[in-house]
């Protein structure tokens, strides 16, 4: 399995994200199925009885074929787990997960991002800057209030360094609600 295959093997027990993110995870799902049935077209258009080996294209259609079903298992087992969705949170007088933060260190400008899970901040929309709450940083201003400064250490080539982060301004989210009356069953 690839690197990545590797990481489509963690599913939590109960996934949390964004609407926006479940609703991508079905789009991809339903685009995995396309890719399956394309490598597998593949295999018979390059299966060739006359070159049984060295041929690239027949071995480079079954790796397309096994990646492309690793993905649809792993999506349709995280979409077949309980999934928390996340809500726009409008509480601004403590940071947490569905705000939007204005934070800005020592040297740099401010920047406004959105606290989710680590589904939204690597699968999900990325027009809402989003950073994960498992992060350093996230892991630092949940809780936090405004005017407050974190400190995050972070190890880069054997050097220790720290950033120090003041948070600005907290906003309520500003991504979508999950419909009411949702059943995924």
């Amino acid at each position: 399995m690839t690197r990545a295959g590797k990481e489509w093997e963690k599913i939590p027990e109960t996934a949390q994200m964004t609407w926006q993110t479940y609703e991508a995870f079905q789009s991809v799902l339903e685009y995995a199925d396309k890719l399956v049935a394309n490598a597998g077209k593949a295999i018979g258009e390059s299966a060739d009885p006359g070159e049984w080996h060295e041929n690239f294209a027949f071995e480079q259609a079954h790796r397309d074929h096994d990646q492309a079903i690793a993905l649809k298992d792993w999506l349709h087992n995280l979409l077949s787990t309980r999934i928390s969705f996340i809500p726009p949170r409008q509480e601004t007088d403590i940071v947490g997960l569905g705000n939007r933060v204005t934070i800005q260190d020592e040297i740099g400008e401010p920047k406004t991002i959105t606290l989710l899970s680590t589904f939204d901040a690597r699968f999900g929309p990325k027009q809402y800057m989003s950073i994960s709450n498992e992060t350093p940083i996230g892991k630092a201003i949940m809780g936090k209030y405004i005017g407050e400064t974190v400190t995050i250490h972070v190890t880069e080539h054997r050097q220790r360094f720290e950033h120090h982060w003041k948070i600005l301004n907290i906003l309520p989210g500003n991504f979508q609600a999950p419909p009411e009356n949702l059943n995924l069953t």
